[in-house]
């Protein structure tokens, strides 16, 4: 675990639609909370038009399967080849592969300017590395059915979706975990 006396990191984790952004904004509203959206970290290195990074996820995979555009990744087409293909559990080992150290390093450079307490959010703390910074983890057990409504209502996702999403990630989150939560009402 890290040692910073001038920061305490938390990473808080979970399966889709357990509530982890709502949770870490709901702690930033304390103020001192400064909030890393990991996800979202990924989500902005797919829009970089030219990064190398989207180069190679282009010739890795192919422009027609990929992209929207000249250029542009299309997230629910590579969502498709990492959760759908057959062949997704091996395209999604590939992308993690590529994409997680370069998440892990904006984290490290936001990081070092950030002081007080920090929240990494991320599905993939652990599955990531990303939990190696945190002095506390945190995991988000709630309910399937809790969660497919969230997952449903937000962003127009299937039944089937979430339960591939879910057999992608790892259970063991829960046991390297220091705290889970198995509700949170805010």
């Amino acid at each position: 675990m890290p040692i910073d006396t001038d920061k305490f990191m938390i990473g808080i984790t979970g399966f889709p639609g357990c509530g982890k952004t709502t949770l870490s904004n709901h702690l930033a509203t304390f103020g001192a909370v400064n909030v890393i959206d990991m996800d979202g970290i990924g989500h902005d290195l797919l829009e970089e038009f030219d990064s190398d990074l989207v180069k190679e996820i282009i010739n890795h995979f192919g422009k027609e399967q990929v992209c929207i555009s000249e250029d542009l990744i299309s997230r629910r087409k590579l969502g498709d080849l990492v959760f759908f293909h057959e062949k997704a559990k091996e395209n999604l080992t590939w992308l993690n592969a590529l994409m997680w150290p370069v998440m892990n390093k904006i984290v490290q450079e936001k990081l070092q300017v950030l002081k007080g307490v920090c929240i990494i959010d991320t599905a993939l703390l652990f599955e990531s590395g990303a939990d190696k910074m945190c002095d506390l983890t945190i995991f988000l057990d709630i309910p399937f059915d809790v969660r497919f409504e969230r997952v449903s209502r937000s962003r127009g996702w299937r039944k089937e979706t979430l339960e591939r999403i879910d057999a992608a990630q790892s259970l063991e989150a829960k046991m390297r975990a220091n705290l889970v939560l198995k509700e949170v009402k805010l």
